[in-house]
């Protein structure tokens, strides 16, 4: 006897209009994929870019400084980059899901729906994708370099004199 799983998923196959629906729907969740893919590539190349110009400006600005204040940028891009890791992985997830879900146990309940908020749950936090091996080596290679850059060409007490009068101004405005 046919195992009924198997009876199913060729039933779903064989049938051009369910098979057409399976396809646009897989199409529609491997598009926010690459998107979501796109999106982590992109902000790779944006902090490459601002840490390419910061250490092209060195001449008019103290780089010491400049530098240490690169530190927020970075750990942003940082937390940014993860965050779309974190929702790509999500909707692999959702993508495993559909197939199965249409496939197998012949469920058609929430066509089209994009919700992860499940999905999301079953993932890593964004800080433990900040500290993953996908991650992790980029930035905080950068993140040394330009403490590497700070402490060559600067005196790091001056560094830290800057800092804080201009955090004071920051909350005097405030």
């Amino acid at each position: 006897m046919d195992n009924p799983k198997t009876i199913l998923t060729e039933t779903v196959l064989n049938n051009p209009g369910l098979r057409e629906i399976l396809h646009k729907e897989i199409d529609l969740i491997e598009a926010v994929i690459t998107r979501m893919a796109h999106n982590s590539f992109l902000v790779k190349g944006w902090i490459l870019s601002i840490c390419a110009f910061v250490i092209t400006i060195r001449q008019s600005v103290p780089l010491a400084r400049l530098s240490l204040l690169m530190i927020v940028p970075i750990l942003s891009f940082w937390w940014l980059d993860s965050y779309y890791l974190r929702l790509e992985r999500a909707f692999r997830s959702l993508y495993v899901e559909r197939l199965k879900q249409r496939t197998e146990d012949n469920d058609w309940s929430g066509l089209y729906s994009l919700n992860i908020k499940q999905h999301l749950m079953k993932q890593q936090s964004v800080r433990s994708i900040m500290i993953s091996s996908s991650t992790f080596p980029f930035y905080f290679f950068l993140l040394v370099v330009f403490f590497c850059l700070a402490i060559h060409n600067g005196n790091l007490h001056d560094v830290y004199l800057y800092l804080t009068e201009r955090t004071k101004l920051v909350f005097l405005h405030h």
